[in-house]
């Protein structure tokens, strides 16, 4: 008998929710991807020091200081306008 590597692992996801699991798994990609990329424009805010950017998003006013460090970096306009509507 043939069988598949998934044919070895138990199905942990109850049949009532499998519509649903490509959806999540998704939501789950769209997530890392956006907090990549927050992490990615911060480090480059930091003069690219991405252990910085680290500390700074885990801290608890870490949307406040995301917010200060977007206004210091001198956009005007509908450019921080919109940067800072997206942050916040």
């Amino acid at each position: 008998m043939n069988s598949t590597p998934d044919d070895d692992q138990p199905d942990l996801v109850d049949e009532h929710f499998h519509p649903f699991v490509r959806a999540l798994g998704n939501l789950v990609i769209t997530f890392a991807l956006a907090e990549a990329k927050l992490l990615e424009m911060v480090s480059e805010m930091l003069s690219g020091v991405e252990l910085k950017a680290v500390a700074l998003l885990k801290s608890q006013d870490a949307k406040d200081q995301v917010l200060s460090l977007v206004q210091s970096i001198g956009l005007t306009g509908f450019d921080l306008e919109e940067l800072l509507a997206g942050v916040d």
